[in-house]
């Protein structure tokens, strides 16, 4: 989880806003945070006992925030000079400050997993902030006129601001009547989500740009006969979504269904160990008692 403040101006009297909201964090069992932050810009991060989490203190005039998983980090460190393998999972944020430096805000194309992450320049005084295609990983937003705050968790963020958020009685009574959620409102009237597969920038002015990096393509070619190719393609895109997802040491573990799938990405799984998984590869299944 991670959360931050980026200021419009140089305005007096801004830090105590993210500093209380910390206090208001430690209060709640939150002990590892550290935060940093100048008469511009701060940023905040909480590393979770589970990992997944990691953030880069203020280097070369960038601080970087990510939560998630890169599923093509190799290709990024080849695409960015680093040798093949050279970062782990925890120079996350590192790798995503020097692509930051290489595209600007065409970064999130080259960026493929289940993400959510943040970039704050203090030279040029602009902010980024990104979730994944799908949105597993939640990013949620407020403003004013003079900042901006955010962070992954709409409970810590409500502990940031300087006001107390109104509640949108429409959304919860959608949400009551199981209507599908929105996409970019949550149950607070100002406090915005940023949907999936979109990007937000601000600038030095406060000026404030939310645009769509991503969307599936709808536009197959027309058949009307069997063709061995889509087979092996989806067999191909099949594998390396399996493979990209593996972490980098064993032990491995699976919930089964019974279903297709879930027995399908196992029998993956099973071949990428070896023939023999051994302690490698555990699967589980869930059976009610009825």
């Amino acid at each position: 989880m991670f959360f931050g403040r980026f200021l419009k101006d140089s305005g007096k009297g801004q830090t105590a806003t993210l500093d209380l909201g910390c206090n208001a964090l430690r209060s709640m069992g939150n002990d590892r945070i550290s935060w940093f932050s100048d008469s511009y810009c701060g940023e905040a991060t909480r590393e979770l006992p589970t990992g997944g989490i990691c953030s880069q203190a203020p280097r070369d005039g960038l601080l970087a925030a990510f939560v998630g998983r890169l599923d093509n980090r190799d290709d990024l460190q080849t695409s960015l000079g680093y040798p093949p393998s050279l970062l782990s999972e925890s120079d996350n944020p590192q790798l995503i400050a020097s692509a930051w430096r290489r595209w600007g805000d065409a970064l999130p194309i080259h960026l493929s997993g289940e993400f959510a992450l943040s970039v704050i320049d203090f030279f040029q005084h602009c902010l980024l902030l990104v979730r994944d295609p799908l949105g597993c990983k939640p990013l949620y937003y407020w403003q004013d006129d003079r900042m901006l705050v955010f962070a992954t968790s709409v409970a810590v963020l409500r502990r940031l601001l300087p006001v107390s958020p109104t509640v949108d009685t429409g959304w919860v009574a959608r949400y009551l009547l199981r209507i599908s959620p929105s996409y970019d409102r949550t149950a607070y009237r100002d406090i915005a989500k940023l949907p999936p597969g979109h990007a937000l920038s601000m600038d030095r002015h406060g000026e404030l740009r939310i645009w769509r990096y991503f969307q599936f393509r709808d536009d197959p070619p027309p058949t009307r006969r069997r063709d061995p190719r889509w087979v092996d393609d989806y067999r191909a895109c099949l594998e390396e979504a399996i493979r990209c997802r593996l972490p980098d040491t064993p032990p491995l573990g699976t919930e089964n269904s019974g279903g297709l799938d879930s027995v399908t990405v196992t029998a993956y799984l099973a071949r990428f160990v070896g023939d023999e998984p051994g302690d490698r590869l555990h699967s589980f299944a869930l059976a009610l008692a009825e």
